[in-house]
């Protein structure tokens, strides 16, 4: 039995009774090795719904088979823990004399696939009620069609649209009142709400964001009638079109505590959908003449919202507001204000320029026109640029006369433009900044679609706690690189690092002081290896890290290195600055050793590093040939 795997591994005789078990094994399910020995294994981790499952690997095993499946077992405390789960006979002599059993904790990589599969279901539904709201340019068509797909985004037992006229709101549309009562739907419709005088109504028309009440109950302005007594939790939305509330979507739920935080960001997601398709309505009622826009933007919102790659999305946004508005060349500039730096926009593609314009960045100064925009989130047009107060840092062979700015705006927050040059002057008028408004709206949403999903696609490759990659992820870089070196003959070394005593920051400080203690390790490790090398965390206090084109020399003075570092830095806590010293592993991959595979490059760095720690800690060892078992 490897006792010092960070995988749990159970030894079983044939009648599933445990005869030993790894550290791993008690950490991973919480009972101790005089707990677990002659204990039934199914009967210790599977107890309740979970047993029927259990048994039926355990005679699969049992019978002589190796199995290999994912499945939830039951910890010590009582909860549940997703593991993945090998069982390997073992045979003797020709004959089954027991079962090996290994568990090993999947738990972080399920909630990411979980998340980044949630994300993804959410992204596509929105992509569909998207597509079936901007289905239609009739008003009425778009109205009668709102409740219907936001059933499909966030859930409800009852919910009206009002319309705003004269400062009050009136419900337009209802859905769902006939299970509470014959005549419900009939007073909702003849009821109204007068802005001012309605709390609820007034916050949203006032803040425009979503809004919600997860018990009326302990709602001091929830307007208590005897008609919607069964409401106990409740959400509303308003709808901008071109900042100005024309409505209200009120959602109503008879449990108590089910709407919230979640709801709400979902919610505005729809209010941004709604609005446009009410907006390429109203657009359509306002004018015939307008009707081939509007159709024109439905269709470019369409092809944009159709990926979740963000240079997709960029490409495919430049070549349809070509299609939109014309121009003579134009680019996106997205706001980066991460990090507490100074904010500024960098232009992350471009259509119609001689020369590549990714890259470029430019200031929010007040004397910079795409900073103006960002400041007031309003489009602007300059007719001419060689008379305007603004100053043109960037300019095509100085062809370009014109220039329109359009703000892309995500719940109330500019996080770039659309910026677009005319070779003429008055190239622009107010039509074109019209339109190109509207299409805005659909690349607002395009990109933060597009951010979010990265941003989900990030957390299922990170470890939650150290923000390095988890062991899944550092396994695929790994073995891309493993074969790269091994097909060009490059070099390439493999770092294991353990923190020393790390049972003692947890047992004498608590397990809130040991994550910031890995934290802190994790922050040196990025801070003082090169961008081109790889670190994960391996499992529990050890980290891995493959050094690219380095060979054992360089990866051994890089380990000394790192040992040192972490040796002498201090790490604040609310227990007082504590120091801390790592165990260094190193192997590297020989010249002409055809068969060395990554896992056995890994296991040499790992008994490297079982050497550090034998010979007294805070040290490097590096793997020699005479070591290899």
């Amino acid at each position: 039995m490897v006792y010092y795997s960070p995988i749990a591994i159970v030894s079983l005789d044939l009648q599933n009774r445990i005869i030993a078990c790894n550290p791993a094994f008690e950490k991973l399910f919480g009972y101790r090795q005089d707990e677990a020995i002659g204990q039934d294994l199914d009967s210790l981790i599977a107890r309740g719904d979970l047993m029927a499952e259990a048994q039926g690997y355990t005679r699969a095993v049992l019978q002589g088979g190796t199995i290999r499946e994912t499945g939830r077992r039951s910890r010590k405390d009582g909860s549940l823990v997703d593991v993945e789960i090998f069982g390997v006979p073992v045979i003797v002599a020709e004959e089954q004399v027991g079962v090996l059993a290994l568990y090993n904790d999947i738990t972080e990589r399920k909630r990411a696939e979980d998340a980044i599969r949630e994300a993804r279901d959410q992204a596509i539904v929105l992509r569909e009620v998207g597509e079936a709201l901007s289905s239609t340019l009739r008003f009425e068509e778009v109205l009668d069609n709102l409740l219907e797909q936001l059933q499909r985004v966030v859930p409800y037992d009852s919910a009206n649209f009002m319309l705003i006229k004269d400062g009050r709101a009136y419900p337009s549309r209802v859905r769902g009142y006939e299970r509470f009562g014959a005549n419900l739907a009939n007073w909702v419709k003849a009821y109204s709400y007068e802005i001012e005088k309605t709390p609820n109504l007034q916050q949203m028309y006032q803040t425009r964001q979503p809004l919600y009440r997860a018990d009326t109950s302990l709602d001091p302005h929830w307007v208590k009638l005897p008609q919607t007594a069964y409401i106990r939790s409740w959400a509303g939305l308003p709808v901008v079109i071109q900042d100005e509330v024309i409505g209200f979507f009120s959602l109503d739920k008879a449990e108590a505590g089910f709407y919230g935080a979640k709801h709400a960001e979902m919610l505005a997601v729809f209010g941004i959908q709604a609005a446009l398709a009410l907006q390429n309505a109203t657009f359509y009622e306002d004018a015939q003449k307008r009707a081939r826009e509007a159709e024109t933007l439905r269709q470019a919102g369409a092809v944009v919202a159709a990926t979740l790659e963000q240079q997709e999305t960029i490409l495919r946004i430049l070549e349809q507001l070509t299609r939109v508005v014309p121009v003579d060349s134009a680019a996106v500039q997205l706001l980066r204000d991460e990090g507490g730096e100074k904010p500024y926009l960098e232009v992350v593609g471009g259509i119609g320029f001689k020369e590549s314009v990714v890259g470029l960045q430019f200031s929010l100064d007040a004397d910079d026109p795409s900073g103006a925009v960002i400041r007031t989130g309003a489009t602007l047009i300059i007719k001419d640029i060689d008379v305007s107060p603004y100053r043109f840092r960037f300019r095509d062979s100085s062809k370009i006369r014109s220039w329109m700015g359009v703000p892309l705006i995500v719940r109330n927050r500019a996080i770039g433009l659309l910026s677009l040059d005319g070779y003429q002057v008055d190239y622009f008028n107010d039509e074109h900044g019209r339109l190109a408004a509207a299409f805005a709206d659909h690349v607002a949403i395009a990109i933060e679609n597009a951010r979010l999903f990265e941003e989900v696609q990030k957390l299922a490759i990170t470890d939650s706690l150290t923000a390095l990659f988890n062991r899944h992820h550092f396994f695929t870089l790994a073995e891309r690189e493993f074969d790269r070196a091994q097909r060009y003959k490059h070099p390439l070394s493999i770092v294991m690092l353990d923190i020393d005593d790390f049972k003692h920051f947890n047992d004498t400080y608590g397990h809130l002081i040991g994550d910031i203690v890995l934290r802190s390790v994790a922050d040196r490790c990025r801070t003082h290896l090169r961008s081109v090398d790889i670190v994960g965390r391996y499992g529990g206090e050890e980290f891995i890290i493959l050094l690219p084109d380095t060979g054992l020399l360089q990866a051994q003075q890089t380990a000394e290195r790192l040992c040192q570092e972490i040796a002498e830095m201090k790490t604040d806590t609310e227990k007082g600055r504590l120091s801390l010293t790592v165990s260094l592993g190193v192997a590297s991959l020989e010249d002409g050793v055809d068969d060395l595979t990554l896992e056995k490059l890994i296991d040499r760095a790992d008994q490297a590093l079982y050497l550090a720690k034998t010979r007294g800690k805070s040290q490097v060892s590096v793997w020699m040939r005479s070591a290899d078992a």
